[in-house]
């Protein structure tokens, strides 16, 4: 859904783009976001409560209800979930009263190595998430400014597109500064400024280029503009989003849900959450230092490498959580001597909750120990 919110995105900024862009348009794509922004805070406030949430801050009464909405009715279903949930609860009492009552969250978190260990893998993953550079190719600007050209004369390399059909045309930039110039285009009205014996041409001296700047020379930026290879790059990208959409972009928002019991749930997505976006605002702030000590190519090459360091993490590190339970997902990340002392917490618990309203519907539940 990131992703394709990211392309609804592109597409109605583009439509913006040609409402008077210089005035209004940059106007309407930022204002434009806060559309969706209020219609998701609305809907927020109709967002009801997780059964579990229910169940540890308003009792059992209204979790049951959730549930009752959930699976329509089904008593079931209704009483083996509750009665889950039930377990669960009580087995992290009793896990908080063994080792010493509640506290400050946060040293809760740090006290506890098995929640610790998947705080820190969660949090790597979102690093890795942002260190691969997808932002920078969603978001990069080019920055061609150059204090020293009249600002009348600067020029995307978007326009390279409108140049290279012609050979007596094309980007013309400041020499050894080629992100910065203009484009000299066939429709100009002097002819000597487009062609490569004009204000471009290495032989015609810093007379020609007197009407922009006195020391400046000028040069053919060539390179910027489209060859027989420029689909390459796009072909690549493509690639490069579609792999990352399925993958990259949803596993570690997942994962992260999964990964904590519900007292450190929100604490630990929210550091989750801050570590990806201090990462997307480190690789934003050293994209343009690193692109000119090693250049883009050398740039999109570390991210690459720092990718395949990610692969191996999350091939050495990362649990498998296919079928298993919210609750047996904590147990991933325990020593064998954790989930023992897990597993037995949860049999008497199991077995104090028999002869109780939530016994009957099933018994030694999620007493198991995933694989």
């Amino acid at each position: 859904m990131i992703t394709i919110g990211l392309v609804a995105a592109n597409i109605i900024g583009g439509g913006f783009s040609y409402v008077d862009p210089k005035y209004v348009g940059w106007r309407l794509m930022f204002g434009f976001a806060a559309v969706p922004a209020v219609i998701q805070f609305i809907g927020f406030l109709f967002l009801p409560e997780s059964p579990r949430w229910l169940f540890e801050h308003r009792g059992p009464k209204e979790c049951q209800d959730v549930l009752d909405r959930i699976y329509n009715g089904d008593n079931v279903w209704v009483q083996y979930e509750l009665e889950e949930i039930a377990v669960t609860h009580e087995t992290q009492q009793k896990e908080l009263e063994e080792n010493g009552g509640d506290g400050f969250i946060l040293g809760r978190i740090w006290k506890t190595p098995h929640i610790r260990k998947a705080l820190i893998i969660g949090s790597t993953l979102q690093m890795f998430q942002q260190l691969c550079g997808i932002n920078t190719i969603i978001l990069k600007k080019r920055d061609v400014s150059l204090p020293s050209i009249d600002y009348s004369l600067k020029c995307d390399y978007a326009n390279c597109d409108r140049c290279v059909t012609n050979d007596k045309c094309g980007f013309c930039s400041v020499k050894d500064q080629r992100k910065n110039g203009y484009c000299l285009t066939v429709a100009d009205s002097n002819g000597d400024r487009n062609s490569k014996v004009g204000y471009c041409s290495k032989e015609t001296g810093n007379e020609m280029h007197k009407p922009f700047n006195n020391e400046t020379v000028f040069e053919f930026a060539d390179v910027y503009c489209h060859t027989q290879f420029t689909i390459f790059p796009i072909i690549l990208m493509v690639v490069f989003f579609t792999c990352f959409s399925s993958g990259f972009a949803p596993i570690p928002w997942v994962l992260n849900s999964e990964f904590y019991p519900l007292w450190a749930r929100s604490t630990c997505i929210s550091i989750a959450t801050f570590t990806n976006w201090i990462f997307n605002l480190i690789v934003s702030l050293t994209f343009l230092s690193l692109s000119q000590a090693v250049t883009r190519a050398g740039t999109f090459f570390i991210y690459a490498i720092i990718t395949v360091i990610a692969l191996i993490f999350i091939y050495f590190f990362i649990p498998e959580t296919k079928g298993c339970s919210i609750d047996e997902v904590e147990l991933l990340f325990m020593t064998k001597r954790q989930r023992e002392n897990n597993l037995r917490i949860r049999r008497l618990t199991v077995a104090s909750f028999e002869n109780t309203s939530f016994a009957g519907t099933r018994k030694n539940t999620a007493l198991h120990e995933p694989s």
